[in-house]
């Protein structure tokens, strides 16, 4: 699979490119190594660049450094893998209930590729102030999301939009959590606190 060509091809003719996918026969593990890691070592060094030259200065705050730069880096990179992973799981699990295919790799193809504008928006975390923006990106991720549903889960039409709410509802809330699970784990590791810093110029 060729990386830059993958991701333009979901991004810009979404529905050729579900088209092709559904043929494929690419499993969990080939969709983690092959794409999703790739692209989330991509955006977790972009934060890690952005964190520790760029940070957020300002007359309130000031957080930047290469202990905030190593920590956006793991942090980012755990929530966004073990985020599509979880959901990819579960997502599966709820396959039955919305008359959908039950099928791991495929569930995987459908997460993996759905949440490429997410990872690729993260890019933008390279400027922290103007990192939030990104995550807008994942919008467009609901959309490819639908499209996907019938040639990957064979969903019929009826149950496409209930089970991509659903779907919605789950990959926030499993995102949520886990980014502040794993901050307020890794955040004494790295030394890094938010609170402290604060500061009145």
């Amino acid at each position: 699979m060729n990386l830059p060509q993958r991701v333009s091809k979901i991004l810009f003719k979404p529905r050729p490119a579900w088209g092709t996918i559904s043929q494929e026969n690419r499993t969990l593990r080939q969709m983690m190594v092959g794409y999703v890691i790739p692209l989330a070592a991509l955006a977790s060094t972009a934060a890690m660049v952005g964190w520790t030259f760029i940070g957020v200065d300002n007359v309130f705050v000031q957080l930047k450094g290469i202990r905030w730069g190593l920590y956006e880096l793991v942090e980012k990179f755990l929530v966004f893998t073990l985020t599509i992973l979880i959901v990819i799981f579960v997502l599966d699990l709820l396959a039955p209930f919305f008359k959908s295919q039950r099928n791991i790799n495929k569930s995987a193809e459908l997460v993996s590729y759905s949440c490429t504008p997410g990872l690729v928006g993260a890019l933008l975390a390279i400027i922290p102030s103007i990192g939030f923006i990104g995550y807008l990106f994942g919008v467009y991720g609901f959309y490819l999301w639908w499209l996907g549903l019938e040639p990957m889960k064979q969903t019929p039409e009826d149950k496409q939009i209930p089970y991509l709410i659903t779907s919605i509802l789950l990959i926030i809330v499993v995102f949520a959590v886990l980014a502040n699970l794993l901050g307020w784990a890794l955040q004494p590791v790295f030394g890094v606190d938010p609170l402290p810093d604060l500061k009145l110029h």
